[in-house]
């Protein structure tokens, strides 16, 4: 079927096979806010919905230059910007807003842009997660994904232990881990969850103010956000694709390797690929994601 799909014009959404691909924003409303996306339309399907990683944007480096070597082997895209609980957010997150973004908040939010892909005819969707979005898109997929979802590529997916998280908030921030998370979990059993805690570090930002809800969203002993824990549990075509120079995801192989045989699963390393996947490094995402979805049927 996506075999088919992959070497089929799209006619239905009546692209002309030569049309010169157009890029736009969109955006949706949710959960009182708006919601912003770049969509760049194809020539033939499926469409790529393309999540970003942590506090980041649909503009990043890394983002660009999947959507643009996407974009010239002729699949169109849906690179959102996830609300991060801000009204219309572009560019990375303003860490003076006080932080009450949630990490599960983007699976809510993937399947209300699935739903604006499906709106507008578009019935084969690939999700493509980078980084924390990896994580994020792996959860999804874990659970019970749209039928028009019919593959998942993760790629450089976090997959920190609770005591790595430990050990690096107290290298970053300077204090322990442990007090913070458990003034934070006492506020959440008091029905204080959106109270805001001050001169609070999270994740790449400096102490501020955080929500409760927020803090121990990102920080809490969570075995799902060590994204291996996840592979089992997925039943879609899955590719995970790690880079080798990668010094954020080490261990990536040899975690998804553990299980003696994946179906419908594979891992693909990128020689000489870092985290972000810079310059042409991109194209060889693509390239490995199309070949991947062409051995499936």
């Amino acid at each position: 079927m996506i075999r088919l799909l992959l070497l089929t014009m799209t006619c239905a959404l009546g692209l002309a096979a030569h049309a010169e691909p157009q890029m736009r924003e969109v955006s949706i409303d949710y959960q009182e806010l708006r919601l912003n996306a770049l969509y760049q339309s194809g020539s033939r399907e499926p469409v790529i919905l393309i999540v970003h990683g942590t506090l980041g944007h649909n503009e990043m480096d890394v983002i660009q230059g999947l959507r643009s070597a996407l974009t010239e082997d002729g699949l169109g895209s849906l690179s959102i910007n996830l609300g991060l609980d801000v009204d219309d957010r572009h560019g990375s997150y303003d860490c003076s807003v006080p932080h009450r973004h949630q990490h599960g908040d983007a699976v809510a939010e993937l399947q209300q842009w699935i739903n604006w892909l499906k709106q507008r005819g578009h019935e084969t969707i690939i999700t493509l997660g980078h980084s924390r979005g990896g994580n994020q898109l792996a959860r999804y997929l874990a659970d019970e994904p749209d039928p028009a979802v019919k593959a998942g590529v993760l790629l450089a997916p976090i997959m920190p232990r609770w005591q790595q998280q430990r050990a690096e908030y107290e290298n970053r921030f300077g204090v322990e881990l442990a007090p913070v998370l458990m003034a934070a979990e006492e506020q959440i059993k008091l029905g204080r969850g959106e109270q805001l805690m001050s001169d609070v570090g999270l994740l790449y930002c400096e102490p501020g103010a955080v929500s409760a809800n927020s803090f121990a969203s990102y920080y809490r002993d969570d075995p799902d956000l060590y994204t291996p824990a996840l592979f089992d549990r997925i039943q879609l075509p899955l590719l995970v694709i790690e880079g080798s120079e990668d010094q954020i995801t080490l261990g990536l192989a040899e975690a998804f390797n553990a299980a003696p045989e994946r179906e419908q699963q594979e891992l693909v390393t990128i020689e000489g690929a870092g985290h972000f996947f810079r310059d042409l490094y991109a194209y060889d995402v693509v390239e490995a994601m199309v070949e991947f979805l062409e051995r499936q049927h």
